[in-house]
């Protein structure tokens, strides 16, 4: 999010994840509230995300979680898990 505008780009995230050494943990914040956004995020390499402004306007932030969560590839996520990225 740019703090002056507060226009949220999730490409900004896209764009510097290659420049993060495989060792750090990658953490994107601001943003999400779309699956599709989640699964490029994790693809791009990031380990973790930040979910705020749309579980305070969501009206069942349990089941935007639950979408959010849910619905990556379970193949993805084994693949995540599998990598030496984060801490562990």
């Amino acid at each position: 999010r740019d703090l002056k505008t507060l226009q949220v780009d999730l490409g900004t995230t896209l764009r510097l994840a290659q420049l993060v050494p495989t060792d750090r943990v990658l953490v994107s914040e601001s943003g999400y509230s779309r699956r599709d956004d989640v699964v490029t995020a994790l693809q791009a390499g990031v380990h973790a995300i930040l979910v705020g402004e749309a579980l305070v306007r969501s009206e069942r932030p349990e089941d935007l979680i639950n979408e959010l969560r849910g619905k990556v590839p379970e193949e993805l996520i084994n693949e995540l898990k599998g990598n030496n990225h984060g801490p562990g």
